[in-house]
């Protein structure tokens, strides 16, 4: 979206994956804009806040670093924390954790979900199967959401989410069209890697914590079979085995996790 509503100035992209942003500041101007993914480990080490912070959820992970939900949501903070009455914060409105932090908002809240947005508050939403914004400009249709080719209703809300945050910096309606037509995903998120043997095969490794498992498993109706597990971040794998229980054909169990998983499983069953 960034590219395609500001061709004449740089769009940087990075943080907790792929570019440090280290690695190009010296690059950069006042004119760029730097679109950043960041995470808790480095939320935690901040001072300052961007002018547009979006908090997408707040989901039990690295649980083994902060210890706590409390320390973990602390540092999420901090990317709102340190904003100005002139700065903007995005949140889920539908999701009581995200929307717990709208306290915490020092400049223009605006927020993003599937339900409509209340009168007086700005933000996007889905109504007759189109995403709408709402902003002191007034009120717009986005897009149809067949127009959002992603799998699943967490991308869906991603689009949404992408959208407010685009016009918090400005950018026009058709950029957000642009932008999202043209994309297709990322690696390692819910990432088709090839169709073999009669089955899809989707490399969703960046589920690193139950709640993005059972995120992706939702985004299926066909049969599946899950690979699941790896190091132990002290994580609650109680949901995970509900929806596991429910939706999930076959499951592999590997790594550090394996007892902590099972276990849930049993629960579940017994």
């Amino acid at each position: 979206m960034a590219k395609e509503g500001s061709p004449y100035r740089k769009t940087f992209v990075g943080g907790n994956i792929g570019t440090p942003m280290i690695a190009v500041v010296d690059q950069m101007t006042s004119d760029d804009l730097a679109v950043m993914e960041l995470s808790s480990f480095q939320l935690e080490l901040m001072s300052r806040s961007p002018h547009v912070a979006a908090v997408l959820n707040i989901a039990p992970n690295h649980l083994d670093r902060h210890g706590t939900m409390e320390a973990y949501t602390a540092a999420k903070l901090n990317i709102l924390r340190y904003q100005s009455s002139e700065d903007v914060a995005v949140l889920w409105r539908d999701d009581i954790d995200s929307w717990s932090l709208a306290e915490r908002v020092r400049g223009r809240l605006y927020s993003y979900g599937r339900t409509q947005l209340p009168n007086g508050e700005w933000g996007s939403f889905i109504e007759n199967g189109s995403i709408w914004l709402r902003t002191g400009e007034g009120q717009v249709e986005v897009m149809p959401i067949e127009d959002n080719k992603l799998r699943g209703e967490h991308n869906l809300l991603n689009v949404t989410a992408a959208c407010i945050i685009a016009a918090a910096v400005g950018l026009p309606v058709e950029a957000m069209r642009a932008g999202v037509e043209g994309f297709t995903g990322v690696p390692h998120r819910l990432e088709l890697v090839r169709s073999w043997g009669g089955a899809d095969w989707f490399n969703d490794s960046k589920a690193t914590a139950p709640q993005m498992a059972v995120t992706a498993i939702k985004a299926f109706d066909e049969p599946l079979v899950v690979l699941a597990g790896g190091r132990d971040k002290h994580l609650p794998w109680d949901e995970f085995a509900q929806v596991a229980a429910e939706r999930v054909d076959h499951l592999i169990l590997f790594g550090e996790a394996v007892e902590v998983i099972r276990a849930a499983l049993d629960d579940e069953a017994a």
